[in-house]
């Protein structure tokens, strides 16, 4: 989640500790801190699960390439198949404040929410109860530096907060080898229940008529009434400009195909008429 700090204030100083490299990896967020001599100023302070799993408009986290990818072409793929969509939008690390007491408000890598009033507010938060409705699906790409929260706390979370269908993408390093693995959970009796693979490791979504899953490292989504692998924005686009190369190769090759045609008329015409006497 990468957002513009909001600091916090509050009335001791942390460590004065700079965080090392590894720590990085965690998150941070800036806290507004009181020094002795009456002055403010704002210190790093790292994450903790506790945090992750509740986070604060403005915390800072890191992303490595996989992640980041993965967000953007799960957020490329949604967003241009429900572009006219009138009824689905698709948010993006949005904090989902559920109005449930105890229960932690994480910040989805996606959520696909149905009959949102106004799609285009600017939102620091989704207020569930207040919007008066809530994401039908959520993916989450699993963070190394969070597996535990990912994997089952945020399951727990997801369940209680009734989200019908929950999808987890895990691209992860294993005895020398990176594995691709997707995880999916569906909303019955008020129980998740796993949702089983396909032959290709993809988990089927009803909610959205998808089948999602990881290949090669790359997210990959395929429509269940099509078959069709759904398209980021950059390759709709590039698509369209090969289509449009394409079928100007073939009006040009028509057209140089005409006039080699008319050529030969004008040429056999012309011959007949040397051959009359």
């Amino acid at each position: 989640m990468m957002a513009t700090p909001a600091p916090i204030a509050v009335q001791k100083q942390p460590s004065e500790t700079e965080l090392a490299p590894g720590e990085m990896e965690r998150g941070w967020r800036y806290v507004r801190v009181t020094l002795p001599d009456g002055n403010e100023t704002f210190r790093q302070v790292l994450l903790t699960p506790e945090d992750y799993l509740n986070p604060q408009e403005g915390d800072v986290m890191p992303q490595r390439p996989f992640h980041a990818q993965a967000n953007r072409d799960l957020g490329s793929m949604l967003t241009t198949r429900y572009a006219n969509d009138p009824v689905i939008t698709v948010f993006q690390d949005l904090i989902m404040n559920w109005g449930i007491p105890g229960l932690p408000n994480p910040s989805p890598d996606t959520a696909v929410v149905p009959n949102v009033r106004d799609p285009q507010k600017d939102r620091g938060e989704f207020k569930v109860q207040e919007e008066g409705t809530r994401p039908t699906l959520v993916v989450e790409v699993v963070s190394p530096q969070y597996r535990k929260e990912d994997r089952e706390d945020k399951v727990s979370i997801y369940e209680r907060a009734g989200i019908p269908e929950l999808v987890l993408l895990d691209h992860r390093e294993q005895r020398g080898q990176f594995v691709d693995e997707a995880l999916g959970y569906r909303l019955v009796n008020g129980r998740y229940r796993p949702i089983a693979p396909d032959e290709n490791g993809f988990i089927l979504c009803e909610t959205v008529d998808l089948r999602i899953g990881l290949e090669h490292g790359r997210v990959v989504l395929v429509d269940v009434m099509t078959g069709q692998r759904l398209r980021t924005h950059e390759e709709e686009q590039a698509a369209r400009q090969a289509a449009e190369a394409r079928a100007e190769a073939e009006a040009a090759a028509r057209a140089e195909a005409e006039a080699r045609l008319a050529a030969l008329e004008d040429e056999l015409r012309r011959l007949r008429g040397d051959a009359e006497p």
